[in-house]
């Protein structure tokens, strides 16, 4: 099953997003058991999906999904890793109703997101701004996707 989720990763990233969203559910519906770490980070992917396919409600679920799987263990390194393509949702899911926790999350953002820009701006022809808080950023990534004022709100 983790496999299938770096596979609709993959696709994700080649912005198949329809695509990316059926291989998540078809694991979901091969899945005989319970597997917590690939099915956290399915749940992840598919939300990544949702959100470019502008499913708010869908994708809302699908974090809150993964979050309540991940947060007895806290096991937060799928949020953080993919809290960028996660567009805002983190901000929608997690800050207002455990704000002590996302506060943890957000240094824990920053402190990969610095690492992952080491590696990334030099091999990029465009670099990413290390300057944005992660509330930041997610705003700033819900607008260069076109996202109207109003739509934003209603996440």
């Amino acid at each position: 099953m983790f496999a299938i989720s770096l596979l609709a990763h993959e696709t994700y990233l080649r912005q198949e997003y329809a695509r990316a969203k059926g291989l998540v559910q078809g694991a979901f519906l091969m899945a005989d058991t319970t597997y917590p770490i690939p099915i956290i980070y399915l749940n992840c992917v598919q939300a990544m999906c949702q959100i470019n396919l502008k499913e708010q409600k869908e994708a809302i679920h699908s974090v809150n999904s993964a979050w309540e799987m991940a947060r007895p263990d806290r096991f937060w390194e799928p949020f953080i890793e993919y809290h960028g393509l996660l567009q805002g949702l983190l901000e929608v899911c997690v800050r207002k109703k455990e704000p002590e926790i996302y506060k943890q999350l957000a240094g824990e953002i920053i402190s990969f997101s610095r690492s992952w820009m080491k590696i990334h701006n030099p091999k990029m022809q465009k670099t990413v701004t290390d300057l944005l808080s992660p509330l930041e950023f997610s705003i700033a990534m819900l607008a260069c996707r076109n996202w109207t004022n109003q739509e934003f709100w209603k996440s």
